[in-house]
């Protein structure tokens, strides 16, 4: 039986996995997110709406699927055993327990990383968790480092009065071929601010150094 076959038929008692629209949700590459707040993930969608995660070896699991247009996320995370089990076991794909709990989650502009909230079974989610692929052998810097380190240099209007503004303007981060200062394989940041009454917008990358998480180069405006 096909994942989505086994979503369906359980779908009565984890209604979540079922309230998908037609809304155009974020494609998520398939693969392993190496540093998470729970350890190494495994990712697979198997529609740009509809995901699962497996961690702690297979023995543990995440349901989550974007039901609307905000291009949040949103299911329930379920483990073999809990500090604080739930009253009632719930049956899901691949487990059925009573440790088990509501979460969501919001990707960035590649779908490299992620940010949540989750909680213990129905109560709503209030604790944070994040996840990324990681660098790979190529870098000695993470995504997380080098956003924090461009956020630092962006802070300020009109990238962000505060660093988490600066974060929520950061819509890209990856690692490859620099086509912006046409140097050796680095971070590329891309940067999209809104445009509001008093302002046009910006759309614009800034390159930063692997090794140091300084600016490399830049395309965007206020910037030396």
């Amino acid at each position: 039986m096909t994942l989505y076959q086994n979503l369906y038929r359980i779908g009565s008692q984890v209604p979540f996995l079922l309230l998908v629209t037609g809304a155009s949700a974020q494609t998520l590459p398939n693969g392993t997110f190496y540093e998470t707040s729970w350890g190494v993930m495994e990712l697979s969608c198997i529609r740009s709406d509809l995901c699962f995660a497996s961690y702690e070896n297979g023995s543990a699991f995440m349901y989550f699927s974007s039901p609307g247009a905000d291009g949040k996320y949103y299911g329930y995370w379920a483990e073999a055993e809990s500090s604080e089990p739930c009253t009632a076991d719930l049956q899901f794909p691949n487990i059925r327990t009573n440790a088990w709990g509501k979460l969501d989650l919001s990707f960035d502009y590649d779908g490299n990383y992620w940010s949540g909230l989750w909680g213990y079974c129905n109560a709503e989610p209030t604790k944070e968790f994040a996840g990324e692929r990681g660098g790979t052998l190529q870098t000695r810097s993470t995504q997380a480092e080098i956003k924090a380190a461009a956020a630092a240099h962006l802070l300020g209007m009109p990238y962000g009065e505060t660093t988490a503004d600066v974060m929520e303007n950061i819509v890209s981060v990856s690692f490859g071929a620099d086509t912006l200062c046409s140097g050796p394989d680095n971070w590329t940041v891309e940067v999209y601010v809104r445009a509001t009454a008093d302002s046009d917008g910006i759309i614009g990358k800034m390159v930063v150094d692997d090794a140091s998480a300084e600016p490399v180069c830049t395309g965007l405006p206020f910037m030396q």
